[in-house]
């Protein structure tokens, strides 16, 4: 039943104009920054599928994942139970075939708290560029967010209709 609570809130949460829900619901908001840099005139032609799994419960609870599609906005934001969590893989997918590429593994681990917004202290870097031979290629890679990401997020984040009825980011 849990589950099915947290899916509803994540379909709720991306098929709304905002971004930040009303009702915390015993649940935290959990934001990942993301870098996207792209060549003119290029699309992101990859998509995502982010792995997660919780890691501070003795119970047994199979891997999750949401799906992420490049685009301008600096973060992806998503609805979680309190807990401990860890981001394992992120799984590139070509949007015109669904054909997986070679996963790239992680070890995010983050934490977050009923009625929050946490922050992810690692950001996501989406890069599309030409290879050596002329050939456009799409990559993801983590690394520690960036302070001026970090403000940019916060900013865009005030200025969400729902943000007053969350406690002050993590």
């Amino acid at each position: 039943m849990k589950r099915l609570i947290v899916f509803v809130l994540f379909i709720l949460l991306f098929s709304s104009c905002t971004s930040i829900p009303k009702y915390k619901n015993g649940n935290a908001l959990v934001i990942i920054p993301v870098k996207t840099e792209k060549i003119k005139g290029k699309e992101f032609y990859i998509y995502y599928r982010i792995h997660y799994k919780v890691v501070s419960n003795d119970a047994y609870f199979p891997e999750e994942y949401i799906y992420y599609t490049p685009s301008s906005k600096k973060y992806i934001a998503f609805i979680l139970p309190e807990g401990v969590y860890k981001i394992t893989d992120i799984e590139p997918i070509r949007k015109s075939d669904k054909k997986k590429f070679a996963t790239y593994s992680t070890n995010i681990t983050f934490s977050c708290k009923d009625g929050t917004i946490t922050i992810i202290p690692t950001q996501l870097e989406v890069v599309i560029n030409k290879g050596i031979k002329g050939i456009v290629n799409q990559r993801i890679s983590a690394s520690p967010v960036e302070m001026e990401l970090y403000k940019i997020i916060i900013d865009e984040l005030k200025n969400e209709d729902n943000f007053q009825y969350w406690s002050e980011c993590e």
